[in-house]
């Protein structure tokens, strides 16, 4: 087992918790639950911190290049489906 995951509604507050704990945002649904209301998120996180330096140096640290382009792709979408999220969550 490399990695772990976490999939939740997002809050401001459920993102700082699992942000300290580590975990790198993936994802975020577009659009809000019905039920909820809340936009669903996913984290991962690798479990043996020590390998993520040998991966990086070996160009196979795709869990920080897939958050990167998250992060890119999260950016361009709060102009557009994003709209609607807290000046925290953005």
């Amino acid at each position: 087992l490399d990695y772990v995951g976490s999939s939740f509604g997002v809050t401001a507050e459920l993102h700082r918790f699992w942000k300290r704990a580590g975990y790198k945002c993936v994802y975020v649904r577009q659009t809000a639950s019905d039920l909820t209301g809340e936009h669903t998120c996913i984290c991962l996180k690798r479990l043996h911190e020590e390998e993520e330096g040998a991966a990086a140096a070996a160009g196979g640290d795709w869990l920080s290049a897939f958050s990167d382009d998250f992060r890119r792709r999260f950016a361009s979408l709060l102009g557009f489906e994003l709209n609607q999220l807290p000046p925290t969550l953005a």
